[in-house]
């Protein structure tokens, strides 16, 4: 009952479609701000652990030694990655800007960060220089840096070849067997909801709210109606568990 009358701002005694919309709005945000919150937190702490002379930041060398794991690591050289994170070129990484590289979907730079991904991997791997990637020339460096020959699936251990392929053929929309300047940007540095901005927040809560009020209507409980969403973890590769944002989460308002 205290749920429901947070719920309805109206007080007439029944939630209609703009107040459920606007409470799942709500705890999105309070959702996204936690999150953030969260991974500043975390890029402190990992800066810290790698940060050898405790001045609190990080140099070079220092990101260099390889005591921070970082994100596209194996296809991009450090020190590329170091300088775009570096965006006022002192030749140190301070805690804000190494946010960019550990959770760039939360840092404003997302958009910066997946070009400059794209056109390093293209630099890096495009065999033919045609402007698109196959598989074997994305994944060749995996065996590459084995010494073993890239013919296409060779000596690939069968569980990540298959990983690949299905994560490959997701992003080749077209079809074609490459991946073009865009189909390789998402590939390497999927959109979320997290850099996405409020549109994508909207259309994120109308579809919950979608699916609340369908599972309302067939007289399903809530937590019901979050499995209807399942179904995308399974489909959609870039998708995982804990960014999923279910109806039983946005009811969880107190």
């Amino acid at each position: 009952r205290a749920l429901f009358e947070r719920l309805d701002v109206s007080r007439d005694g029944r939630l209609d479609v703009a107040e459920l919309q606007a409470a799942l709005e709500s705890q999105a945000r309070s959702y996204f701000e936690s999150v953030r919150a969260s991974t500043t937190y975390e890029t402190h702490a990992l800066l810290g652990a790698a940060d050898a002379d405790d001045d609190g930041t990080l140099s070079l060398p220092e990101f260099e030694a390889g005591r921070l794991y970082v994100h596209h690591a194996d296809q991009v050289e450090r020190p590329d990655l170091f300088a775009f994170a570096d965006v006022d070129a002192d030749g140190q990484v301070a805690p804000s800007e190494l946010h960019a590289l550990l959770f760039p979907e939360w840092s404003g730079r997302a958009d910066a960060f997946r070009a400059f991904l794209r056109e390093r991997v293209r630099a890096a791997h495009d065999a033919d220089a045609d402007g698109r990637l196959t598989r074997r020339e994305l994944y060749g460096w995996r065996q590459r840096l084995r010494g073993e020959d890239t013919a296409e699936d060779e000596g690939e251990d069968e569980g990540l070849a298959a990983e690949d392929a299905q994560r490959f053929e997701w992003h080749d929309g077209d079809g074609d067997g490459a991946l073009d300047e865009d189909e390789l940007g998402e590939f390497l540095l999927p959109r979320s909801t997290a850099d996405g901005g409020g549109e994508t927040l909207q259309e994120l809560t109308r579809e919950e709210l979608r699916r609340l009020v369908a599972a309302l209507q067939l007289g399903m409980l809530p937590e019901q109606a979050g499995r209807f969403g399942e179904g995308m973890e399974r489909d959609d590769p870039n998708v995982q568990g804990e960014d999923h944002f279910g109806v039983e989460q946005a009811l969880a308002l107190g």
